[in-house]
């Protein structure tokens, strides 16, 4: 039998495995929809087709197709970085009059979904270079970790 502890601790995978796929599946609908209308507006006002946007757009098709090959995890970081590169090559391409701003928003509140508040791609990725061993809470190279002998205890 396995106690209480190993059970919740797999309902919580699940959990955070379904929130993973679902967000897979509503960011391939929205950036579906991103996509068509940035391509319709250029073809509206002239402008040439940028290749990058259908580029992450198959990517991140693919990444949907095999997601079960893939795993969670993995797709996480995916979704994250996909976001994030989309948003910053829209500020490129298209500059501010483009659906930048949304899509970084989209990025900060899918880190945060997936990180947790102090996460985030880049925190999480920054933390694992600076400061390997330590916890990401503690990683700021100008704070101490607590319960260590440069951390001062407060009086009571």
């Amino acid at each position: 039998m396995t106690s209480i502890s190993e059970e919740l601790a797999e309902q919580i995978r699940a959990i955070r495995e379904d929130v993973v796929m679902k967000t897979l599946a509503v960011t391939l609908v929205a950036y579906a929809v991103l996509l068509l209308g940035n391509m319709v507006r250029n073809v509206y006002l002239g402008n040439s087709l940028s290749i990058v946007h259908p580029v992450l757009y198959l990517t991140l098709y693919a990444v949907f197709l095999l997601r079960a090959a893939i795993g969670a995890e993995r797709i996480a970081w995916l979704i994250v970085i996909l976001l994030y590169l989309a948003a910053t090559v829209g500020l490129f391409v298209y500059g501010l009059a483009g659906n930048s701003a949304a899509v970084y928003m989209a990025f900060c509140f899918v880190s945060t979904t997936f990180f947790g508040v102090r996460g985030g791609g880049g925190r999480g990725l920054e933390c694992r270079q600076l400061c390997p061993g330590r916890h990401p809470a503690y990683c700021r190279l100008d704070q101490p970790e607590p319960r260590s002998p440069d951390f001062p205890a407060k009086p009571l």
